[in-house]
């Protein structure tokens, strides 16, 4: 169970680094958060962690405002509000793996784009 555990928080923190998991992968994960939730809360700590830090190398600071009005987001926590939203998406098994091949692919699509603004 530790190695399951141990795999569920690295995919996780694999989709806020971006790097590609396979279907199986993926929806292996999302099941076993969906089903724990004290796994879930611990693959999120991890998954926010890992992906503010992504979101502090990937978004300058003049993109700041930007992305905060494209994702209807506060300036101030823009970061950590789409981190939390696209964990959010995942867990809950909202986002489907096709969503995640796209915007893996740099296609970001209107359904990409709900999701990053919560609204999926």
């Amino acid at each position: 169970m530790r190695y399951s555990r141990l795999a569920v928080i690295l995919n996780v923190i694999l989709i806020s680094g971006c790097t590609t998991m396979s279907q199986d992968q993926f929806e292996t994960a999302q099941k076993r958060l969906a089903a724990d939730p004290a796994l879930r809360k611990v693959a999120h700590d991890k998954a926010m962690k890992a992906c503010i830090a992504q979101m502090d190398l990937a978004l300058k600071k003049s993109d700041v405002e930007a992305a905060a009005t494209l994702f209807d987001a506060n300036p101030a926590t823009v970061r950590r509000d789409l981190c939390e939203r696209v964990e959010r998406s995942y867990a809950s098994g909202k986002m489907t793996y096709a969503d995640y091949r796209e915007v893996m692919e740099g296609r970001i699509t209107a359904r990409s784009i709900r999701i990053m603004r919560g609204k999926l």
